[in-house]
């Protein structure tokens, strides 16, 4: 090796020297070793793992691309794969910022579809039930939590372009990532293959996320084994690295808030003494202080990020000094435009794995796959959403790799959902109590785009359903529709003072069928018939009461549209039910007392069996404020030429639809006025505290009875009501605890909700 000899320099040109090139640091020292071989020397950054706080290693990368300063090799593991595997590909900086501020967590952190993928009767029945695949008649679980089908999609997206590079070295800079194998625990470095795979790979939290199979390998988090490897970029070449950790001290007792939290702590308990080798390794280090935020800390990733681009401008200098040094010495370097991103690619060929050559065709046919054909990323998510939200499926992924011919080859891996499923869940409410919410839910019964479900609720106020939905096409825009259900309520009657008279068991049951059209996920339209039965009989009397039971024949239209953004506690969107229809057949048999002497029967002149008109209309719009929102709900219910008292008239009161026939008003309990028609309209405003934690209030409007029918028992014909309500939002469903208040009643009410409830309006 040659060593350039250099001219000696005066105290004051060697003054001039320094402070022009500022402190001599390691880095300099480094540079002095490959400037003897002419050669620049190779920069390398290091990306550690630390779950949500490493969305905070944008700021060290802001840094690097504002100063200009060219980077050779990324290395990374777990959440520092997936921001180190964007910037090794050719984002830039303040690419990985804007995809770091769009993103979706809670979708991307979960096994729940999208709701904007499923079809408005999915949306009713989505997340009701913690559901636990049955195989053989056994719980079947898989090796993780989480297999969150849209992360997998969003990775393939962001690598949409890069499908030709199979040699991570190739990519716009060198790029490797950390996995642990699970077979013996050793350390696995992810170089070669399929990006996607291997970022999955390097991010698989034991017991959280599932593993990932890679050449027979199965893969988990390497924060296991190295969660910065800061010896793996030397490996690659590296003269100088910039580590940037965020994995920190384990947290601390108090941020353990939730399960995701224990088991995200698991890889760095025996990582901690190499993560204390590798810093020695490094040239620049950057720590964060994140202190109050946890590697679970998803929800405060704006926070997170502010924090990541402060720490950015802070180094700044130092890595601006280091790249104008260098540039002294070895020359200006400037920095290589970056290739443009391919929005479409030809695909023309086509492979289904992981399913029997029946069952691909039949995955062909459904996902409506078409080769020889331009596709972007997002229209294949799209697609692969779609199928996915079958539920027929476990798992559905893809890769792109180049074609024999031209163009490239999509590869879709497919997991067939376990059929059969338990469902469980809890629910809770003033009104109907306590009750275990038990069912089974078979797919791919008769058919392979159909569905049967049972489910009951197991407590002082039973109630079930059963359902079978027979989709007559592919694309499930036309089913039909069979549900059976029922409801045991026990439902208290008011005086005209709203003062407690006594208690009826109100029993119903409904046969119903439809048939359906539905032309995308928002919209819905229909008709169907049902055969009710309706049941009341009084278990605490009071002075006028009424006993006995009608059944009839209702058939009707329906409209239903969903744009709802959440399932509970939305903040945009709207919801729309209209349904209109003729109740018809009725055969009455019931009788009215006063002071337990018979008053009148259904052959009582002023009641009558002909048929009437019914409407039941229900409208919500949620417009946002951020992530709070002013919200507006109207609901109403009409019988004309109704001729009946009690049987099918609409019960108004109560926060939650939890009885037949319920028409919502804040202010007073369930049922507390009968009526036959009826307008409920509330305005309210809910407010985030928390990513979870929701303060609602409201302020609505009751007119009722201006629809004449044969009998009015109600003073008034309006009234003003209130409520205040704290919910949380739990895997079971809401919690909730409110406060209520009415001009009727002049009462202070309690009210809990806990879950979700089996409505059958």
């Amino acid at each position: 090796m040659t060593i350039l000899a250099i001219k000696p320099a005066t105290d004051k040109s060697m003054y001039r020297t320094f402070r022009k090139l500022g402190a001599l640091t390691l880095l300099l020292l480094v540079a002095s070793v490959t400037y003897a071989q002419k050669q620049r020397p190779k920069i390398a950054i290091t990306l550690s793992g630390g779950g949500a706080k490493g969305m905070a290693h944008v700021g060290v990368l802001k840094a690097i691309d504002s100063a200009g300063l060219k980077v050779d090799y990324v290395t990374g593991t777990s959440m520092g794969a997936v921001v180190g595997g964007l910037y090794a590909a050719g984002y830039s900086a303040n690419e990985i910022l804007d995809i770091s501020k769009t993103l979706d967590w809670t979708s991307l952190l979960s096994n729940d579809l999208p709701l904007s993928t499923l079809k408005i009767r999915e949306k009713e029945e989505f997340g009701h039930y913690i559901e636990v695949p049955l195989h053989k008649g056994k719980l079947s679980l898989k090796r993780g939590i989480i297999e969150s089908n849209e992360l997998w999609l969003k990775l393939a997206e962001f690598y949409f372009s890069y499908y030709e590079i199979s040699d991570f070295s190739k990519f716009d800079k060198g790029f490797l990532c950390i996995a642990t194998d699970v077979g013996n625990g050793k350390m696995v470095v992810l170089d070669k293959g399929d990006m996607v795979s291997a970022v999955r790979a390097s991010m698989a939290i034991p017991s959280v996320f599932t593993p990932v199979d890679i050449d027979g390998k199965i893969l988990i988090d390497g924060g296991l084994t190295r969660n910065f490897p800061v010896a793996n970029a030397r490996e690659m070449g590296a003269d100088i690295v910039i580590g940037s950790d965020v994995s920190g001290s384990i947290n601390a007792i108090d941020q353990i808030k939730s399960p995701m939290d224990i088991f995200s702590r698991l890889p760095f308990y025996d990582a901690v003494t190499d993560l204390e080798e590798q810093k020695k390794q490094v040239n620049i280090y950057v720590d964060y202080p994140l202190g109050p935020y946890g590697t679970a800390s998803f929800a405060s990733a704006d926070e997170i990020i502010k924090i990541g681009l402060e720490k950015g401008r802070q180094l700044y200098p130092q890595i601006k000094r280091l790249k104008d040094s260098l540039d002294l010495i070895y020359g200006k370097q400037e920095m290589e435009p970056r290739a443009k991103r391919r929005d479409s690619i030809l695909i023309s060929e086509f492979e289904v794995k992981g399913l029997s050559d029946k069952k691909s065709e039949s995955f062909k046919k459904l996902i409506g796959f078409k080769t020889d054909r331009y596709y972007t990323a997002s229209q294949i998510s799209d697609q692969i959403r779609e199928a996915f939200a079958t539920r027929g499926y476990s798992k559905l992924s893809y890769r792109l790799v180049p074609a024999t011919q031209n163009g490239a080859k999509i590869i879709f891996y497919v997991e067939e959902s376990v059929s059969t499923a338990f469902r469980f869940g809890l629910r809770y409410n003033t009104p109907i109590g306590i009750a275990l919410k038990v069912g089974l839910v078979k797919r791919g019964f008769l058919s392979p785009y159909s569905v049967a479900s049972a489910t009951f609720a197991i407590g002082e106020n039973p109630r079930g359903e059963a359902i079978y939905r027979y989709y007559l096409t592919k694309q499930r825009k036309l089913a039909l529709q069979a549900e059976t259900n029922f409801e045991v309520t026990d439902i208290n009657t008011y005086n005209e003072d709203f003062r407690r008279t006594g208690l009826y068991r109100q029993a119903s049951q409904n046969c119903d069928l439809q048939l359906y059209w539905q032309p995308d996920t928002h919209w819905l339209f229909g008709f169907g018939t049902t055969l009710s039965n309706v049941d009341y009989k009084p278990t605490i009397k009071s002075q006028v009461q009424a006993s006995g039971n009608v059944a009839f024949l209702n058939t009707y239209l329906f409209l239903e549209h969903n744009t709802l953004n959440a399932l509970i506690y939305p903040n945009k969107g709207r919801r729309v039910f209209v349904k209109a229809g003729i109740i018809y057949n009725q055969l009455p048999d019931f009788a009215i007392y006063q002071d337990d002497e018979l008053i009148a029967t259904e052959e009582d002149e002023i009641f009558g069996d002909d048929a009437y008109t019914q409407i039941k209309i229900s409208l919500e719009q949620y417009i946002p404020i951020n992530e709070h929102a002013i919200f507006a709900r109207v609901q109403s219910g009409m019988n004309f030429n109704y001729k009946q008292i009690l049987m099918n008239d609409f019960r108004i009161g109560g926060l939650n639809n939890v009885v037949r026939n319920q028409i919502t008003f804040a202010g007073l309990s369930e049922a507390s006025i009968f009526s036959s028609s009826v307008v409920s309209a509330q305005f309210g405003y809910q407010h985030a505290v928390t990513n979870n934690f929701y303060l609602t209030g409201i302020v609505n409007g009751l007119w009722y009875d201006f629809v004449k029918s044969n009998l009015t028992v109600n003073r008034d014909t309006n009234g003003v009501g209130y409520s205040l309500t704290a919910g949380y939002r739990t895997f079971l469903g809401p919690l909730e605890a409110s406060m209520t208040y009415s001009d009727l009643n002049e009462k202070v009410l309690p009210y809990f909700n806990v879950g979700y409830v089996i409505s059958l309006n």
